[in-house]
Parts: structure tokens; sequence; C-alpha cells
């Protein structure tokens, strides 16, 4: 890559001599390295190393011992630059979740609650954090060659921390991090993504549901339109004179104009939103504690209006998994003290469980 600047050339000390070190070196730092031999008046051979075109280094010797040489001059060049940057503690900082700065107020860690939503502990810290409105920062300190230190802070202190190649080191000190806290703090636990989902609700059910509740809302006897055909001499069973009429009220079904033969099956198929409406209206009345499941037959289009309508009534919806095995789950908005008290009372609610301190 031309357009990397050799000074930010990193040393991975992963070979036994000077040259296979600058060549793997500059493999890992996808940058070019360039052996120039010149032979002199007195027969000598000199070698000169190039690092992004720049002339780093030059040795003298026989061809063989020429290029040695430079590459080990090289090597002390790039060893000192090195040095010098560690000295001056290069820092990198990642920010996730809301800060409490500003507010007047610090967030103690003793309320903390750990939020174990994935076997990720980085995702475990920044859920945490969400949930907890804190902040939680990853800083990063370089120290020689591939080796970074990675600091875990809460709000301003400092949780754990862990030494590795920058790829890892992350994940290793979020571990760490995680494993430290559980040791005092409760943990709500998150069982939806572990193992098969059960209790979710078909596109059947739906249907099932909804045709429930219409058999529930048949005119009954104290409704004025039954009232009126009593008044006018109706009894009971089917309309008209001798009673050939239709017994039960005229229902509302989709159709779908001019289609017979050919028709699309996937289109029939459709669940009306109204259905869905129905069922989601019906659970935010409720007092229940169990979030809607949502099947994963059902369509995109489909799980879109369950968002839109969860939000219509205040409700949270979220989708989980990828591709057909995508499926939806629609849960009430609780506040972290309001569930860590179900918790407490019940030990469960829903998909959520909570974990003591391991430790005292």
């Amino acid at each position: 890559n031309t357009n990397k600047d050799w000074t930010s050339f990193v040393l991975t000390e992963n070979a036994s001599d000077a040259i296979g070190i600058l060549n793997n070196s500059a493999s890992y730092n996808k940058m070019s390295v360039e052996y120039k031999y010149e032979l002199m008046p007195n027969r000598s051979w000199r070698c000169q190393v190039y690092l992004q075109d720049h002339c780093l280094a030059e040795g003298f010797g026989t061809k063989k011992t020429s290029k040695h040489a430079a590459a080990e001059e090289a090597l002390k060049i790039l060893q000192k630059m090195q040095s010098n940057i560690a000295s001056l503690k290069v820092t990198q900082v990642q920010k996730v979740g809301c800060s409490s700065r500003g507010s007047g107020r610090k967030k103690d860690l003793k309320d903390l609650v750990i939020y174990e939503n994935s076997s990720n502990p980085v995702c475990t810290l920044n859920d945490t954090a969400q949930f907890n409105k804190m902040t939680v920062e990853y800083i990063f300190e370089r120290m020689t060659g591939m080796r970074w230190k990675c600091k875990v802070m809460l709000e301003d202190e400092f949780i754990a921390e862990a030494v590795g190649v920058k790829k890892s080191v992350k994940h290793e000190a979020a571990e760490e991090a995680v494993k430290i806290l559980k040791k005092t703090q409760p943990t709500v636990v998150n069982n939806l993504k572990k193992g098969t989902v059960e209790d979710v609700i078909s596109r059947n059910e739906i249907r099932g549901r909804s045709a429930e509740e219409a058999f529930k809302q048949k005119i009954k006897e104290d409704n004025i339109g039954n009232q009126i055909l009593r008044k006018m001499g109706w009894t009971g069973g089917g309309l008209g004179k001798d009673g050939e009429g239709i017994r039960e009220p005229i229902s509302v079904k989709e159709q779908f104009k001019r289609e017979g033969l050919g028709l699309d099956v996937e289109r029939v198929n459709r669940i009306a939103k109204r259905d869905i409406e129905e069922i989601i209206r019906n659970y935010a009345r409720s007092d229940s504690h169990i979030d809607l499941t949502f099947s994963r037959e059902l369509t995109m289009d489909e799980r879109k209006q369950i968002h839109q309508i969860a939000q219509k009534y205040g409700l949270k919806s979220k989708s989980h998994g990828q591709g057909h095995n995508r499926y939806l789950v629609v849960s009430r908005k609780r506040r972290k003290e309001d569930l860590l008290d179900q918790l407490k009372q019940e030990g469960q609610v829903g998909h959520y469980e909570l974990i003591m301190p391991q430790a005292n």
C-alpha cells in the first residue's frame, strides 16, 4: 500500500533473524520492503533497505552478508523508533452508553445490575451500560510491537484490564470485567436466545385468536338489533317467515376480486392487519408479563406491521435471528427497578431470570 507512511510501521518479532522479522512485519503492515545492491570500487557490495521507498539503512560486505548487515541496522532503527512511540503512550478510547456527566450526579456502581443478553462479554458490558444508563469505556494503550493494553472503565471507575494483540485484547478485558462484576452485582439474564423458542404465536393461531374474538362478539340478547328483531316477532333461529334465513350475522372476510385458479397462495395466506392488532391491543391492555413471540413463518412485511402496531401501543419490539430463522418478540417497556422488584418476588418473569452475586 503506497499510501501508508513508513513511520507507522509496527514490528512483529516472530522470526529468528533480522531479515525474517522485517519481511514478516512488512506483510503484517501491508507495506513494501526492498533490498537494493550496488557493487563498490573495492569489489565489496553495499545493500540498502527501503521501507515504503524510504531508504532506512545500509550494510557492507559480500552480497549475502551486506543484506544481513543492512537488515540488522534497519531493525535497530525501527526498534528505537517504536520504543519512542511506546513511551508517548498512544491511546485510543471507545465509549458506549449514556454518560451521567453534566447532570451533577455521578451514578454509584453499587446499584449496577448486569444485563446478560449474549454470551459475548463485550455485548454484555455494552448492554449493561445502556440498561443502567451508564457509560462504559475501553481505553487502548499501545505497548511494544503488536502488544496492546485494554482497560475497562465504568462511570470513570477502573474495573479490569488485559494485555494482548489488539484484535482480541478488548474481548479478554471485557471477559475479566464481567467476571469481576458478577462477584458483587446481581445479573438479569435474558434467556430468549438460549435454546429453541417455545410458545410462539403461529400464523394459524393469529387467525384463530381473531376468530375466537369475533365469536365472543356475536349478537347477544342485550344487543339493540336483537331487541328490535324480537319486538317484530323473531324468537331466534333463522330469519324470515318460516325461519329459512341466516342464523348468524354476516362475518367480514377478506375477498380478492375475480381470483380463482392460479391465485397467489402466499397472498391468500397473508395475515390481516386487524388480526395482528387485535392480539397486540389485548396484550397491551392485559397484566401479562410474558412476552409475545411471533413465529418464524411470518414474512418481512408482516413483521414490519407488528413493529408499527407495537409502537402504536407503547410496546417494545425486536427481531432476532437471521434469514428464515428470524422471529419477532413484543414486550412491555420495563424500568430496571420494576423488573428487578418482580424478579426478586417471582424469580423469573417471562424470558428474564435473576442470578444473585456469585460471591459475598
